[in-house]
């Protein structure tokens, strides 16, 4: 049990003398509060270091040490006296300081010192960069600084100064610039480069970095070292460079007979900031380049250079090549002389005229058409621009000659749909080809080719001739022929049978290597049975035949190849094949389950089986009763599961066989016994236990899913003390019976033990096995066991069928000689005393099991419910108490009738305790080895506050008595130094409380107290 702590029973309070707040001569105290303000005072930074004293008035002096961190070592920044409690620093440096500061009293003594680090932030101008703008358009030249700044917002207006200085080469700087704008004007910059830089100044702080530029002033000079280099890739004309001074130059470009120079009459005018230029093309021609430099209003004289731009010059090296294929009039090429040429011109002449006009680019040749016999004149020329070269000329002579092809064959290829291929030489030139059939002389095929070959269509048997010439532009050669034989198509091989097990739609395929002929069609497929009969005839175009699903049995199989029309046919070929019978399915089960109907419960039989050939399309499920002779159909179907609802109880036989379009397996059978509603209910699953508070738990299971449970069946808790494989779900202690079906958590005590759930349905039959859980979780409520009541050896109490086994245990059994049911009643009761709140548990040793054999039993096995030593699912031991509020001793005592025992709080001061074997079977027996029934009363707590308590003590009764006595914890008001208390006659109804001053004498006080205990008196 949890005590409860409180203040000491008794004790003293002593006084202390006052404070007197005056400061000893001998000692000061150091200073404190030592506290940094940074700010701007008329335009100077100050940093104000002020700091406290608790007697300033006897402070004469501070010694002050400052110290500023440079380079991670400390530099002295001042030393010396100050008389105020402030220090004050103008226009300080930013950065990391310390102060010691020493406080002497006015009789020189010194205080210990006080170090505090300081960081002090002035604020900074930065700036950032400067751009400088040259004006070279005058000269002297001017330029145009301009700084870029941060921080300005720091500091008042218009008080930052900016500097500016300048220098040539390595002479000093020179101030060219100061003022509150952050630009400056620079004048008079004579030629070459100058450096130029600007600082900002603020009115306190540090000034800014330099920044720094440069600039370059330009001059001019009269361009010299003029050279023209001529462009390779002809892009331009050529390049213009020279040297010399200057901001930019102007070129120009004149023809050499312009002698006034005026920029009207100039062919081409640039200007450049380069020393060179690019120069496009002009015309052929003498010309004069110019060029001079300028530098704002100022310019040099011109320099100037000659250059020619000489006339296109004509092709070379024409020649012709003739074609001698005939498809073209052949092939005119030359040579360009000169590298300017962008295209050419080809024209042909005859003694009528032009024949031929066009345009050339690229490669220097063009194809010209096929020409009638003749002399032609071939012209060429070139073209650069608007410019043109002269012509070169070619005398072409054009005669005409056809060569006859040669090497024309036949051959098969071995392709079933073609005849074959002809094969020929023509010598570049057109083809004409015809195909005679020499019995008919009729020309059954004539076609003008490209090339020297030709793919042959089939053609009927027969005797050919092919023959072959060659196509010129004006004439044709002579002809050139071979002959072609076609017969009757060759007889097809290897003819053969397999089964196709992994197709559902054929019994098996027939196949064979086709016949080698040319032109064959197809194939005739004749199929006949073991007497002749013909199963199928068939003419297919492929070297394989599905056979559908047929009977099985043996078979023969012919096949012959048809020719081109199905005119000529080979000779048979046949082969003998068996078709084999369709297997049995496997592994056929039966399963029964429970289903809703909305309106009760039915039976739902499922049956399940394997295919054990992969031919089967369908399947045939039959059943009946044992005790009937005829089948009834089930299912018909490609499914390989089938099921039945409505069956009356009974023992049923089932059977199933496979179906291939005229074929079926054997049958396979399995047999069930239905039994309904009258069949154990699944066990619970998913048990699982969870505190909710110091007394109560929480109990949850996966939702049921035996729809008779789910629907008019319920469900039972039990509790027992043991764990492990010492609990019995018969010998188990009731805490909710008949929960709704659908139930999937509850509410119960908290309890160490073991919980055991079952399903029943409305049939009353039980789940086979109990769900259960331990709990090993004390009570968060403190208990405290009072009285505890075990029934005696020899079992004393009263008894109704039950007897004394030899070896010391009590056995119910239904013997039939009398209608109450077995039971056992405790000798004595449980009697507390009094009248208390108490909460009942019981600890029972015991089992419940059938006492019959196995041979004596004439129901089906099936049927039991059990073997032997276990209990069946509604016969158990239940607990039945009865309370008096009364003396138990007095036969006038009133008792309760028997009601059921669930662990709970129960009033009252005494307990009877009743055990009754319920739903017994006749065979059904009850064992008890122990017995106890054990009462615990609960901590409570009682307060009060604001009792007084008078000078000659007071004595406290408790609203409700305690069983035992309290545990007391005192807190007083209003003592003083000296005063205690004394608590006396502490009883489980209450105590005595008396205050006493220092003296021992007694006095009036308040106080609050708090009792812990346990049980209600």
């Amino acid at each position: 049990m949890a005590r409860p702590s409180g203040p000491i029973l008794s004790g003293e309070c002593r006084s202390c003398p006052p404070d007197v707040n005056l400061p000893s001569p001998k000692e000061c105290r150091p200073v404190s509060n030592i506290v940094l303000a940074e700010l701007e005072v008329d335009g100077v930074w100050e940093s104000r270091i002020t700091w406290d004293h608790p007697h300033s008035a006897s402070v004469y002096k501070y010694r002050v040490v400052l110290e500023k961190s440079v380079n991670a070592s400390w530099v002295e920044k001042f030393n010396g006296d100050v008389a105020s409690r402030f220090f004050v620093i103008s226009n300080p440096v930013s950065g990391d300081y310390r102060i010691s500061i020493t406080a002497v009293n006015r009789f020189d003594v010194s205080s210990s010192a006080v170090v505090k680090s300081l960081s002090m932030n002035v604020p900074e101008i930065m700036l950032v960069g400067i751009a400088a703008t040259v004006d070279n358009s005058i000269y002297p030249a001017t330029a145009l600084v301009i700084g870029d700044v941060e921080g300005i917002d720091s500091f008042p207006a218009n008080s930052i100064i900016y500097e500016t200085e300048t220098k040539s080469g390595a002479s000093q700087w020179l101030p060219a610039g100061k003022g509150t704008a952050p630009s400056s004007r620079l004048t008079g910059l004579d030629e070459g480069q100058h450096d130029i830089r600007m600082r900002a100044v603020p009115p306190f702080g540090e000034p800014s970095q330099w920044h720094q530029t440069q600039i370059t002033v330009f001059s001019v000079e009269q361009p010299s070292q003029l050279t023209f280099t001529p462009d390779s890739t002809l892009n331009h004309w050529g390049q213009l460079s020279w040297s010399g001074a200057g901001q930019s130059w102007e070129v120009e470009v004149r023809q050499s007979t312009q002698l006034l120079r005026t920029q009207e009459n100039a062919l081409w005018h640039s200007t450049t900031t380069d020393h060179k230029i690019w120069l496009n093309w002009q015309p052929p021609g003498d010309y004069v380049i110019t060029v001079r430099s300028r530098a704002g209003q100022l310019a040099s004289e011109w320099s100037e250079i000659n250059v020619e731009v000489a006339d296109l010059l004509p092709p070379t090296d024409l020649s012709f090549t003739g074609d001698d294929s005939g498809s073209t009039g052949g092939l005119v090429s030359w040579q360009s002389a000169d590298e300017r040429m962008e295209m050419c011109e080809l024209e042909l002449l005859n003694d009528q005229g032009e024949v031929l006009h066009t345009a050339v680019t690229g490669s220097p040749q063009a194809i010209i058409p096929v020409l009638a016999p003749g002399e032609y004149s071939a012209l060429v020329r070139c073209r650069w621009r608007e410019h043109l070269s002269t012509w070169a000329s070619l005398v072409i002579t054009v005669t005409d000659s056809v060569s006859a092809p040669s090497d024309l064959k036949f051959s098969t290829t071995g392709e079933t749909a073609w005849q074959g291929e002809l094969i020929w030489n023509p010598y570049g030139l057109p083809s004409e080809l015809e195909i005679i059939n020499t019995n008919t002389t009729e020309t059954v095929l004539s076609l003008t080719l490209l090339s020297g070959y030709h793919h042959l269509s089939l053609l009927p048997v027969g005797s050919y001739q092919a023959r072959v010439r060659t196509i010129g532009t004006w004439s044709q050669s002579p002809w050139i022929s071979t002959t072609i034989v076609v017969g009757q198509p060759d007889t097809p091989d290897n003819l053969q049978y397999r089964e196709t097990p992994d197709n559902v739609t054929t019994a098996g395929q027939l196949y064979w290597e086709g016949s080698t002929s040319a032109g064959v069609s197809g194939y005739d497929v004749v199929i006949t049975d073991s007497n002749s009969a013909t199963v199928l005839a068939t003419r297919v175009q492929s070297t394989w035949l599905d056979i559908g699903n047929i009977a099985n049995g043996q078979f023969t199989a012919q096949v012959r190849a048809v020719s081109l029309l199905a005119a000529e046919f080979s000779d048979w070929i046949s082969t003998s094949f068996t078709v084999s019978p369709l297997a049995s399915p496997i592994n056929l089960s039966a399963v029964e389950k429970l289903v809703e109907t909305g309106t009760g419960f039915t039976s739902q039989i499922t049956l399940k089986w394997q295919a054990n050939d992969t031919r089967t399309q369908s399947y045939d499920v039959e059943f009946r009763l044992v005790s009937v002779t005829a089948w009834g159909g089930l299912y018909s179907g490609p499914s390989n599961t089938a099921s039945r609802n409505g069956l009356t109880a009974g023992d049923y036989r089932f059977r199933v066989r496979a179906i291939n379009g005229g074929m079926e397996s054997g049958w396979v059978e399995t047999s069930l016994t239905v039994r309904g509603i009258e069949t154990a209910p699944d066990d619970i699953t998913g048990l699982q236990l969870s505190g909710l508070t110091g007394e109560l738990a929480q109990l949850t299971w996966d939702p049921i899913t035996s729809v008779d449970v789910i629907n008019g069946g319920s469900v039972q808790v039990k509790h027992s003390p043991k764990i492990g494989s010492a609990v019995n779900w018969a010998t188990a202690n009731s805490i909710w019976e008949r929960l709704p079906g659908n139930t999937s958590m509850v509410t119960v005590p908290l309890l160490t033990g073991t919980y055991l759930v079952k399903a029943v349905n409305p049939a009353d039959f039980w789940s086979v096995n109990a769900a259960l859980v331990e709990s090993n979780m004390a009570s968060l409520k403190g208990y405290n066991r009072v009285v505890e009541r075990d029934e005696s050896d020899g079992w004393p109490g009263e008894k109704n069928k039950a007897v004394i086994d030899v070896g010391g245990s009590l056995t119910l059994s239904e013997t039939q000689e009398n209608s109450d049911p077995p039971y056992y009643i405790m000798e004595s009761p449980l009697d507390l005393g009094a009248l208390f709140t108490v909460r009942l548990h019981l600890e029972c040793d015991g089992t419940v099991y059938e006492r019959d054999t196995i041979d004596d039993r004439t129901d089906p096995i099936d049927n039991w419910e059990m073997f032997d030593g276990a209990q069946a699912g509604g016969t158990g031991l239940q607990y039945q108490v009865s309370t008096t509020n009364d003396d138990p001793a007095d036969a006038a005592a009133t008792w309760t009738d028997w009601t059921q025992f669930f662990v709970g709080d129960f009033r009252a001061r005494a307990f009877k305790l009743r055990i009754v074997l319920a739903n017994p079977t006749p065979s059904a027996a009850g064992t008890l080895n122990g017995l106890r029934l054990v009462a615990d009363v609960p901590d409570r707590t009682e307060t009060h506050t604001g009792v007084s308590a008078p000078g000659n003590g007071l004595p406290v009764s408790y609203k409700t008595p305690f069983l035992a006595p309290a545990m007391v914890a005192i807190t007083a008001h209003g003592m003083t130094t000296g005063d205690y208390y004394r608590i006396t006659n502490s009883t489980a109804a209450g105590f005595t409380i008396r205050f006493y001053n220092s003296s021992g004498s007694g006095i009036a006080r308040d106080f609050d107290f708090v009792a812990v205990s346990y049980g209600e008196g």
